[in-house]
This record gives structure tokens, sequence and C-alpha cells, in this order.
């Protein structure tokens, strides 16, 4: 048996008896369940969805991109779309200039970060306190005078600014940073760089895709968009292992299937000029049994949410049901099927469409059911085209399926 195999959407990894510690520690870091069936036979099974690498201590694990039709840079392209990229920015932007498999962003981080700190690091003014024998910035009397009575050496009390490396830039890079300095093949280099930002104060050592949200860029500071992607990302999907001889050791995982979903989500909600998609921040109530036990569920999107409608007894209802499928090689499958209907009767709703990937332009499809049997009788599948290298024909794809889902909604 192979080292690594991918079958039916899994990755199979055949796990050393030596490494046995090393995945337990691994698995139960990421929620990963490792039934014991599997470890007795030396197994680990993921889901395909994952990609990047595995480093144990004996060797280093890459789980490929499910789809040979595009490489890992296509993958970092939709996470650069999802947190970063606004739409006055420059399509050159999500241009993917690589072809390579290569999945240590860390060679790439340093890589940016050494680019920006040769054209200046982002510095902002910072008020802070001083207490000087000169009047300087704005000075508070009261306290100066009581000083001066006292005869301190220094008597002046006032705020002034002054340039500083702590921001919200920095405190993102200074988190990727001090996660690196923790890895024995990249300490030296991250803590060469820890040196440039000594101001920085409270880095961000968690949730890193979540602030970077909270970053509101400029002509200066949009050279820094793809190098705060990949500080958030080795933020949130770096791991280090305590065991074995090469403590410290980098894992990278990124969850695609996740990540389409997010896509998918922009997508419709900034590139198709068309109120009412929504989504559920938390699941609800499908059915409850008996026993007091619930069967929860939570769409991926809906169209013209209504969380109490008087045409359906003033229960909740969505005129359409969106649902992600990061299945570009399987479409309409039987249990995709079936759980979507499930929520359309659920929710009332009129128009049910699956969202999947494809790697060239691509008609939407539609799959009729008994109209006597269900409603809506047509299930439609709609595909968004990920494979362009250009960034200007990665944007025309993604509001030609913006456009083409908007066009299902109203027909």
């Amino acid at each position: 048996m192979s080292e690594l195999q991918g079958i039916k959407n899994q990755t199979i990894i055949k796990v050393l008896d030596k490494e046995i510690p090393f995945f337990e520690d691994f698995t139960r870091k990421h929620g990963i369940v490792w039934p014991n069936d599997q470890k007795d036979n030396g197994l680990l099974i993921l889901s395909a969805s994952m990609v990047g690498f595995i480093a144990t201590p004996y060797r280093e694990i890459k789980l490929p991109v499910k789809y040979s039709e595009i490489t890992f840079e296509h993958i970092l392209r939709m996470y650069l779309y999802v947190h970063t990229y606004r739409k006055n920015d420059d399509a050159k932007e999500l241009d993917v200039t690589s072809n390579s498999d290569d999945l240590d962003i860390t060679k790439s981080f340093f890589r940016l970060l050494e680019k920006q700190l040769n054209n200046g690091i982002i510095r902002t003014y910072e008020r802070s306190n001083v207490n000087s024998r000169t009047v300087i910035g704005k000075v508070n009397w009261i306290k100066s005078y009581k000083n001066i009575l006292k005869r301190n050496n220094n008597p002046i009390v006032a705020q002034s600014f002054r340039l500083t490396t702590n921001n919200k830039i920095n405190r993102l890079i200074v988190g990727a940073l001090n996660k690196l300095s923790k890895s024995s093949s990249y300490a030296l280099s991250a803590k060469n760089y820890l040196d440039f930002f000594r101001d920085v104060r409270n880095p961000i050592e968690k949730n890193g895709a979540k602030f970077l949200h909270t970053i509101v860029f400029n002509s200066n500071t949009n050279r820094y968009k793809k190098i705060l992607n990949y500080a958030a990302m080795i933020i949130d999907n770096t791991d280090y292992s305590d065991l074995g001889s090469n403590t410290g050791m980098q894992s990278f995982l990124l969850n695609f299937d996740a990540l389409y979903e997010d896509f998918v989500i922009k997508v419709l909600t900034e590139e198709s000029h068309t109120q009412g998609f929504s989504t559920w921040g938390k699941m609800h109530t499908f059915a409850q049994s008996s026993f007091n036990s619930e069967i929860v569920y939570k769409p991926d999107i809906l169209f013209k949410y209504l969380t109490e409608d008087p045409n359906n007894d003033y229960k909740e209802s969505s005129f359409g049901v969106l649902d992600c499928k990061n299945k570009a090689h399987s479409i309409f499958k039987n249990a995709d099927v079936y759980q979507v209907i499930s929520y359309s009767r659920k929710l009332s709703a009129k128009r049910t469409i699956l969202l999947y990937p494809s790697f060239k332009p691509k008609e939407h499809e539609v799959l009729s059911l008994d109209y006597d049997l269900f409603r809506p009788a047509s299930i439609y599948a709609s595909f968004v085209n990920i494979a362009n290298d250009e960034g200007t024909e990665f944007l025309r794809s993604i509001r030609s399926f913006a456009k083409d889902v908007v066009t299902i909604l109203n027909s």
C-alpha cells in the first residue's frame, strides 16, 4: 500500500508505528476523529478537502489539491478574494503566476516580507504620555505645575505623537512570525524579522482571517494585502508538534470545502448586484422527537429569507435555497439531492440551486423531479469557473456565475 492515496473524496495515510503518538496529538488538536479500527490498522483517513502538508517527526506528507485541473495557488487566490480583495482593486492582484504544487506558504511569506521591508515598514503615529524638562505636545499644566513645585527632574507632563510600528498590519505579521519562531526550520529567520517590529504590542495569535477583515487598506497599505493573507493562514492553519526529535516541525492544513463555501457566499453577495442573499449564524431546528431531542439544519445560502411568512402560516420561509458543493466531477449526487430537497421543503422554497466549481465556462443544468411529489420540481446546478490564471478572466467568470444564479432565481 502506498504512503498516501486518495479514494472517493478521501485521503488515506499509512501511519508508521512510531508516528502514532504524533497523530494522536495531531488529530486531537484539529478536532479530527480517529476511530480505533483505523488506528489499529495503521491508517488515518482524512477528507480530500484538506490541502497542505503534515510534517511528522519522521517525514513530510503532502495533502494535494483534489482537482488536477488547478494548483494550490488557485486556492490561495480564492482565499485572497474572500479576505482582502475589494471591487476597486487591480485585477492583477488575482493573477495566478505559478503552476507549482509547492504547499510551503512560509517561503512565500518570507519572500514578500523581505520585499516590503525593503520598500518601507508601515508605521503610524501613536499618542503617548511623556515626562520631560521642556514643553512638548499637549501639556497637562496642572500636573506639570505640581511636579515643578515638587522639583521633579522631568516636571512637564504631556502627550505627544511618535511614529511606531504598533498597528494592525504589523500585529498580524508579528503573530505569524511568533508562530514560525517555534519551528526548527524557520526560527532563525522569524526571529531576525521580529527585530524590525519591537514596538508591536498584542500580536494576533488566533483568528487571523477574522482580524484581517478589520483592516482598512489605502493606497499606501494595499501592497501588504497578499502578505497579510499568508500571515492569516499561518496563524490559523499551521501547527507544531513537541513530539519526537524534530520538535517544532510545521504542518499546514487548509479546508478547501469550507473556503469554497466562503468564496461562493462573497461572490453572490458582492458580484450579483442583487439584494436578498443571506446566511444563518447558527443551526435551526428541523424536527424534534418525542424525547425532546432535535434534528438541526443550516443551508449554506438563502435568498429572500423570512423569519415569519404570512403565506406560510407565519413560519420561516425562503424563496431560494442554495447549497455549495465542492464536487466538480460528480453533480446531483443522491445525498446532496435528498438534503437540498428536505431544506427546500422545510422552507417552502420556490427555487433550489446546487453550486459547483468548474474549470471552464459551463451552462447551468437542471434535474427534473416528479411534479406530483416534489415542490419545487426542479433542482438547478450552477457552475463557477475557478481555473482562470488571469485575474481579469477570473473576475469575468465569477461575475458570469453570479448573473447565472440570479437568472435562475428570477426565472
